[in-house]
């Protein structure tokens, strides 16, 4: 029995055939199923998405979320209300003049809110912001190309120069650090009855903040 793993593309990897990249991970893998990181600013996001789904990538695609200099709520209100109700990974990697209680505090809402809105969350980072930041929301998607991580996490970002079959350009390699059982929980999607409707308020989640936003299906 193998591992699974995944990639994670953004704008700079162009798909070109869903079907070999779903082939190439199992093959890598050991016949597990793989999974799949897409970036919520590229502008191919929902192509890739629907070609990866239709491969065999169905209930097995999250997005990632790269943390800028703009108002934290609008940027986790942005992510989830794109039309998904796969899970969000919060990528924070850079300080932005923030300090690192800002930081984690920012890490902290976005969890929240993304709990509140029934979809799975992760932190994606690197050892040295971990460590700076005296702990970012769990669980981890830990960013440590060819060292295996000291770190504890769920996801380890394996390499950043991988070649993949389907895929053009170099990608991202992930392995999942989890057991099986963790695998299954965390791309488990939401029943509809368990998605929450409507707009969620201030009351909904931690921290202060006044903007509402759809919680999409």
């Amino acid at each position: 029995m193998g591992y699974h793993l995944g990639v994670d593309m953004s704008v700079w990897q162009r798909v070109t055939n869903a079907k070999q990249i779903y082939r190439s991970l199992m093959a890598l893998s050991g016949k597990t199923e793989p999974f799949c990181f897409l970036n919520d600013a590229d502008p191919t996001f929902g192509e890739k998405y629907a070609a990866l789904h239709a491969a065999g990538f169905a209930g097995h695609i999250a997005l990632y979320h790269y943390v800028t200099d703009t108002p934290i709520i609008d940027q986790i209100v942005h992510t989830l209300g794109l039309p998904f109700s796969c899970p969000v990974a919060w990528d924070d990697e850079v300080q932005y003049g923030r300090t690192w209680e800002q930081i984690k505090d920012d890490g902290i809402l976005a969890r929240d809110m993304t709990f509140k809105a029934k979809r799975r969350f992760a932190t994606y980072t690197n050892e040295w912001f971990e460590e700076s930041t005296g702990g970012l929301p769990r669980p981890l998607w830990l960013a440590s190309p060819g060292t295996y991580p000291s770190t504890e996490c769920l996801v380890w970002q394996k390499s950043w120069t991988a070649t993949v079959d389907g895929i053009e350009g170099e990608v991202d390699l992930d392995q999942w650090m989890g057991n099986d059982a963790s695998f299954r929980s965390f791309w488990r999607v939401a029943k509809p009855e368990e998605r929450v409707p409507g707009q969620l308020t201030p009351d909904d989640v931690k921290g202060t903040w006044t903007t509402t936003f759809e919680a999409k299906p």
